[in-house]
């Protein structure tokens, strides 16, 4: 009989490294959902677009993952919003994207609290 830590893989947040972008797949949901599940994102401006993401780091402490969200600078993120899945590597995607979409079932389900509850309200900057 398997035991959870040998079933579940567990990633860590990593903030302030540069994003992975090969993008797999998508998840669409609403944008609190996100917050709720991950934290308040770090955020890339350009001249045209503001992009959303949070990175990942793999358990042997390589940067593997992101989600990112593209969006116009004069538009905001309200409602459901769609959050591109990017692997470094794409043997990798798939426990990343299984456990992405387990935390924000959790986050939407209330199955449990979620680990950054009203995390909307903040922004991750630079120190």
């Amino acid at each position: 009989m398997k035991t959870q830590s040998q079933t579940e893989t567990e990633f860590a947040r990593i903030l302030g490294r540069s994003l992975c972008c090969r993008t797999k797949g998508q998840i669409v949901d609403h944008v609190d959902t996100f917050y709720d599940a991950f934290g308040p994102p770090e955020i890339l401006r350009t001249r045209r677009t503001k992009l959303l993401y949070w990175n990942f780091q793999r358990e042997d402490g390589k940067l593997g993952f992101s989600l990112l969200v593209p969006f116009p600078v004069n538009k905001n993120s309200k409602g459901s919003i769609e959050v591109d899945v990017a692997a470094k590597q794409p043997r990798d995607f798939l426990p990343f994207m299984q456990w992405a979409l387990d935390q924000v079932s959790i986050s939407s389900n209330g199955e449990q609290a979620p680990r950054f509850l009203n995390a909307s309200r903040f922004v991750v900057v630079p120190a």
